[in-house]
């Protein structure tokens, strides 16, 4: 009996003593992590404004800068600690696919995009349109003229 309550009493005493180590790490870790998320996200911006100086000179694709501000998106959800900060995130996606959307109906008017393109092109600036919505985002009404 004395040998069982002594094992249980250094067993606790070892859970203990391991769950003091855990309480730092995580700390650590949340601080490293959002290093690397900060980074990733600047990253991502470079990259987007890169493509996008490509589509406008006519070498780049729409569905790789339409991929790359949604990798964006997720990038500043993850660094974002405000209900502001997620919106105005969304905002910008938004925005971005607002853009292609206008760039793809050119594109498709002059045959060099094919309606199953255009098609996916639209989806993705209605998805993103959603979550803007989804996260507080407030359309404008529009003002009629007298």
């Amino acid at each position: 009996m004395l040998r069982s309550t002594i094992v249980a009493v250094a067993l606790a005493l070892a859970v203990t003593a391991a769950g003091a180590d855990d309480k730092v790490e995580p700390k650590v870790q949340t601080e490293k992590i959002k290093k690397l998320q900060k980074e990733r996200r600047d990253l991502l911006k470079k990259a987007l404004d890169l493509q996008l100086r490509r589509i406008e000179n006519g070498t780049g694709g729409l569905g790789s800068a339409v991929k790359t501000s949604k990798e964006l998106l997720r990038a500043e959800l993850d660094v974002a600690t405000t209900a502001k900060e997620r919106l105005a995130a969304h905002e910008a996606h938004m925005e971005l696919t607002k853009r292609a959307e206008k760039a793809a109906v050119k594109a498709h008017d002059a045959g060099g995009l094919t309606m199953f393109e255009l098609t996916l092109v639209q989806a993705d600036r209605l998805e993103a349109e959603i979550g803007w919505l989804k996260a507080g985002g407030v359309e404008k009404k529009e003002k009629k003229d007298k």
